[in-house]
């Protein structure tokens, strides 16, 4: 079927919340460590995250939050 052309393909993607950034850093360490190309960890201000392919091509970002309180209020 392909993808949307007209589209970022760093847009086209599932992103899955992981609890806590131990566990998004063991994951990233864990996916390139079986060849596997991430990127980030990338700071989207209120949650951190990495992104990598699937092996049926699917683009997948791993996020953690990482927001406090005070973030939460001044939105």
């Amino acid at each position: 079927m392909g993808r949307d052309e007209n589209t970022p393909a760093w847009t086209q993607h599932l992103a899955l919340e992981v609890p806590s950034m131990e566990e998004l850093l063991a994951t990233k360490a864990r996916l390139q460590a079986s060849g596997i190309e991430v990127v980030g960890v990338t700071d989207h201000t209120l949650f951190k995250s990495i992104y990598f392919f699937d092996p049926n091509g699917h683009r997948l970002e791993l996020a953690c939050n990482t927001a406090t309180a005070a973030m939460f209020a001044a939105l």
